[in-house]
């Protein structure tokens, strides 16, 4: 009776058999019953009355009037399908009764990030930055990106640690804006991981022929020579990614652990080989094209710290995900900062700048100081720890299909899991695709379309944060709909403001091109103080109902970085951009006559079967009835206990 008391008065907030696709229909408690809490034991009592005076059971017809007259989610509109939010709750329980194994620690998930982030911008980038931009001062451009890419990585570093979730980005935007948009972050992280994992197999493969062909001279077949439409090297490497994968996620993260540590050494080769090759302090001026190469050369740098994302895929994976997924995603930047910023300086003690080589690198810059045994070490080093990008975008993209086929919007073949806990089907599946993609694509072809997809997932990323903020304080009594609203706003009006100040730089009327962007930038501020407004919980003194760990600034470090991505969008060619708007059309499409039908939280709910992995209805409202008067004292993870019942969604 306690537990049939318990249901029926939660299902006066929370629409039956889940709340999955409608909002609470009563915030308070049932009038026709007394409220009660639920005490350590698991029985119930009156709130503020003696454990022996329990309120009785109530009869089976209450129960049925009880439970909303909503209709049934097949019945709603598309545009509501389409918004539909993940509840945050139904999120919690997938990570904490999920069906993957929790084994990667703290040096594991660092490993992923250093491994996936640290290379290209020792390799090439530090010579392109110093000749083309910055010169001696080519370690402020890098300390700059790094600052920067910190400041966004903090917000993922928030998202990760308060929804410890496979699938990443996808998870976070479907629990802030919607199914719809994380339909659309999910086909952006397939581009990522998938087409881009594939790309870097490509580039190798074409790296690989050529330094066989011209410095080896080797006489290659036909289908090896470099500049050919197929390279079997890429699809070779690829292939082997794969297979290794297939030997366990445990066997896997070995392998990659060990890459890691052959990349992170020949960086520390090169800068201890380069530190002794130094000829003295530079020359040349310390900013040869002034504080404006600088920033230039600091927006060249972000492309060196792409790929420390491939953390918060590894989320649902990691042993103590609130504590060790924060640390791995800032402590990954802060590292490979260092060690950009360290090779930097490096650099301009060896060579003048003007005298670099901003296609071969480091290694060219050892032969022209006479050390060719070190460059020769470094050219066959980046071949060998290049392959380490690969294996760990192989690792996240199964990650990814699993966490979207959870929700019922990919086929189930994607989220079965062996008894190991590997994703077989899943990396068999991926893996094809992505052989056949770096066999047959070249990486020109590839590349723009991949930054746009990856630029996009960050824009939807930092607008979830905002969200996530805006219902927190909407716990507390503060308004959700209006900033929402003013979150689109701002979102055209930067976008806009970019498109002007892009245009205005490229050969269109410079005055009236600033006037127009300087317009919507001040209409922009005036949305986002709105924004920051709804983003503060409106008493002080109230609690955060999440007290884990918290980003700065926000939401002005998201709004920031909004603009940012904006304008390096605005960078693209326009093909690049409208083959991804394409891609996105061709994704939505398929959400429209396939997902939307499919979907879990707008067909049979988000419940625990043993076909449809999930959240059980049972636990997850006795889990969201329990009173902080009950378990204060012992009150588990990174949530802080809810002020009172009132306020529970």
């Amino acid at each position: 009776p306690s537990l049939a008391l318990t249901l029926a008065r939660a299902r006066t907030r929370y629409p039956y058999p889940c709340d999955a696709a409608s909002p609470p229909r009563t915030l308070g408690p049932s009038p026709s019953a007394p409220p009660e809490v639920l005490i350590p034991d698991g029985r119930t009592r009156a709130r503020n009355s003696p454990p022996a005076l329990r309120p009785a059971a109530p009869a089976p017809a209450a129960m049925a009037a009880a439970r909303p007259s909503s209709p049934p989610p097949a019945d709603r509109p598309l545009l509501e399908k389409m918004l539909l939010r993940k509840p945050q709750r139904v999120l919690a329980a997938e990570a904490d009764e999920g069906e993957l194994v929790r084994r990667f620690g703290l040096m594991d998930l660092l490993a992923v990030g250093v491994g996936g982030t640290l290379g290209t911008g020792v390799f090439v980038l530090s010579c392109v930055i110093a000749k083309d931009y910055a010169g001696p001062a080519s370690f402020i451009s890098w300390l700059l990106a790094g600052a920067a890419t910190l400041l966004a990585a903090v917000g993922y570093a928030e998202l990760a640690a308060r929804f410890p979730n496979a699938g990443g980005n996808y998870a976070y935007t479907y629990v802030a804006m919607g199914e719809v948009f994380a339909v659309l972050t999910g086909w952006c992280l397939v581009l990522e991981y998938a087409v881009g994992t594939a790309a870097v197999a490509r580039a190798w493969g074409d790296k690989m022929n050529n330094w066989l062909a011209d410095d080896i001279g080797l006489d290659l077949p036909g289908p090896l020579q470099p500049g050919r439409l197929i390279n079997p090297a890429a699809a070779a490497l690829q292939l082997a990614c794969c297979g290794v994968m297939l030997l366990g996620a445990e066997a896997t993260q070995r392998v990659a652990n060990v890459w890691t540590l052959l990349k992170v050494t020949l960086v520390l080769f090169i800068i201890v080989t380069g530190a002794t090759a130094a000829t003295g302090p530079p020359s040349e001026p310390f900013m040869p094209s002034g504080a404006g190469g600088v920033m230039s050369g600091a927006m060249a740098a972000c492309y060196g710290y792409i790929g420390w994302d491939e953390i918060c895929c590894m989320a649902g994976e990691a042993k103590d995900p609130h504590r060790t997924l924060p640390r791995a995603i800032n402590g990954t930047i802060i590292i490979c900062a260092g060690f950009y910023a360290i090779a930097a300086i490096v650099l301009a003690f060896m060579l003048p700048s003007s005298e670099l080589d901003d296609e071969a690198g480091f290694s060219a810059g050892f032969d022209a100081v006479g050390l060719e045994w070190a460059g020769t070490i470094v050219s066959v080093g980046e071949l060998a720890t290049l392959p380490v990008v690969v294996l760990l975008g192989c690792i996240a993209q199964p990650r990814i299909q699993y966490a979207i086929a959870l929700d019922g919007l990919l086929p189930a073949a994607f989220r079965a899991v062996d008894a190991d806990g590997n994703l077989v089907h899943g990396i068999l599946i991926s893996g094809a695709v992505m052989t056949l993609v770096a066999l047959l694509a070249p990486f020109n072809v590839l590349d723009g379309i991949c930054s746009a997809g990856v630029l996009v997932a960050f824009q939807l990323t930092n607008c979830s944060l905002v969200l996530v903020r805006v219902d927190e304080a909407a716990r507390a009594g503060a308004d959700s709909a209006r900033p929402r609203w003013l979150l689109l706003r701002f979102c055209v009006a930067s976008l806009a403001a970019t498109v002007a100040l892009d245009r205005a730089t490229k050969g269109a009327p410079a005055a009236p091109c600033l006037i127009v962007a300087a317009a919507l930038f001040l209409a922009s501020l005036f949305f986002g103080r709105g924004i920051s407004a709804h983003c503060r919980l409106p008493d002080p003194a109230t609690k955060a109902y999440y007290v884990g760990y918290r980003a700065p600034g926000v939401p002005w470090v998201q709004l920031l970085s909004l603009y940012c991505n904006w304008y390096l969008l605005a960078q693209l060619d326009a093909s690049m951009l409208l083959a991804f708007v394409l891609y996105a059309f061709l994704a939505l499409a398929f959400y429209l006559a396939v997902g939307v039908r499919a979907s879990a939280g707008n067909t049979v709910g988000w419940r625990l079967s043993e076909d449809a992995p999930g959240a059980d209805l049972k636990d997850l409202l006795l889990a969201d009835a329990v009173d902080e008067e009950a378990k204060a004292a012992d009150w588990p993870g990174p949530y802080s206990p809810p002020k009172n019942l009132d306020r529970l969604e």
